[in-house]
């Protein structure tokens, strides 16, 4: 497969781009008119921000490039503006200044430009790589049952962690008490979680493979991973993955930014009925309110740390990045800077997220921000590239394709869960990539 420069930089671009983007607009003229603040040039920034997130998001081509924008555009403009206008404050925050908002907005606007020049500089630095020819996995007889055993075995410590009740499976906080762990057998029991989705993730990439024999990794996998009784960051890590294994046409042109568009606006209030068992009311349609719920306080947590100058020149850093150290070995380990910033202001609910332009502000401030937005726009070009092109070797394209699951909460923050989270899924991947090999290994051409 041959990825010519200007494929890699501009996409598919057709009509059904421009209805996408038709759609992504709608918003920005109607907000304006509904009830609560008016005030003119906030607003012109928030539609410009807007206006920009939902342009780049629809023609700029790459996995990673299309996901940053949608969240720019869902959490960094839309839903921010209708919280301004009707004057919403998360948890207790003092209130937001208006020049506070201006001036994010310009340098959220600013912040989106360096992701651009620097994401087309990744996928350009990628285009002077040659390809070569594409790897062929074949999942052998022994290799299966190895895939089968552990999706059991792993199965059944879930559901044990889940004190043997069906209700803890689905529901995120079911009848019966889960099975109590200390913080260290905490960490150590992540992968537990990853082992079944994984193992159906090398299945899935297998270049022949039977309906059966899906089914039969993949049901026990569903039961003891059902979406509903997971954390969303977790069913999305899990869920899209396998979609972007599956179908590899949802890769291409503005099918993936279209469908996780949905996702934010359907799937993701729905599995929020999910979270207390005793839930008397479901709602399956998303209702305004919805959109002035905490779930979006990811704009306020970049806007409190920026208005109140709360720097910490790198300590906070030293949680994602020392993650694994339990903190009754290290009493002063940095928490999260969700709530780092909760008990700067006393706030009784600490559990805060704090996006990726926060933390990098909370770290070493705007010249924090202009770094994060460089790094995190070159590597994410290189790595949409590497998706493009489908020529890594097979734990590398499923590390790929759930960093790129991923990549929207990890870009809501705070830091340390993602970071944890994604590293124990990515040494789950090359944990069993390694008994796979030491099996059978697997036949190349």
């Amino acid at each position: 497969m041959k990825i010519r420069p200007s494929d890699a930089n501009l996409g598919q671009v057709d009509q059904w781009s421009f209805i996408f983007l038709v759609i992504t607009l709608v918003p920005v003229a109607v907000i304006p008119f509904l009830g609560g603040i008016d005030d003119f040039f906030i607003e012109i920034t928030f539609a410009i921000l807007a206006f920009q997130s939902a342009l780049l998001m629809v023609f700029v081509s790459g996995v990673f490039g299309k996901i940053y924008y949608l969240f720019s555009y869902f959490f960094f403009s839309i839903t921010p503006w209708i919280q301004f206008k009707n004057s919403i404050v998360f948890w207790g925050f003092p209130r937001v200044l208006d020049n506070i908002f201006f001036e994010i907005n310009l340098i959220l606007i600013i912040l989106n430009f360096l992701f651009l020049f620097s994401y087309l500089a990744g996928i350009r630095s990628r285009n002077k790589t040659p390809l070569t020819n594409s790897i062929e996995f074949l999942i052998t007889k022994h290799q299966y049952k190895f895939l089968v055993l552990i999706v059991y075995l792993s199965g059944l410590i879930i559901f044990s962690l889940a004190n043997f009740n069906s209700e803890n499976l689905f529901f995120r906080t079911g009848g019966a008490d889960r099975l109590e762990v200390n913080q260290i057998t905490g960490l150590l029991l992540i992968p537990v979680y990853f082992l079944p989705f994984i193992c159906v993730a090398y299945y899935l990439v297998s270049t022949k493979k039977t309906i059966f024999k899906v089914l039969i990794l993949i049901l026990p996998m569903v039961l003891v991973l059902f979406p509903t009784g997971l954390p969303r960051n977790f069913t999305a890590l899990i869920y899209l993955t396998l979609l972007l294994i599956t179908f590899p046409g949802l890769r291409a042109g503005n099918r993936l930014p279209f469908f996780l568009f949905i996702g934010l606006i359907f799937v993701f209030p729905l599995l929020e009925n999910f979270r207390s068992y005793d839930a008397n009311e479901y709602e399956f349609l998303p209702a305004y309110d919805f959109f002035l719920a905490p779930h979006f306080d990811s704009y306020q947590s970049f806007a409190i740390a920026y208005q109140h100058k709360i720097i910490t020149f790198g300590y906070q850093l030293l949680g994602p990045l020392l993650f694994f150290i339990p903190r009754v070995c290290w009493e002063s380990k940095p928490t999260g800077s969700g709530h780092f910033v909760a008990n700067i202001f006393e706030l009784p609910f600490t559990n805060i997220s704090s996006n990726i332009y926060a933390e990098a502000y909370i770290n070493f401030g705007l010249i924090g921000c202009i770094v994060f937005s460089i790094a995190l726009g070159f590597f994410g070009g290189k790595f949409s590239y590497q998706i493009a092109s489908n020529q890594e070797s097979i734990p590398k394209k499923i590390v790929l394709y759930g960093a790129a699951a991923y990549f929207i909460y990890f870009l809501r923050g705070d830091l340390m869960s993602p970071t944890a989270y994604f590293l124990g899924f990515v040494f789950c991947v090359f944990f069993i990539w390694f008994f796979l090999q030491l099996i059978n290994s697997p036949k190349k051409i």
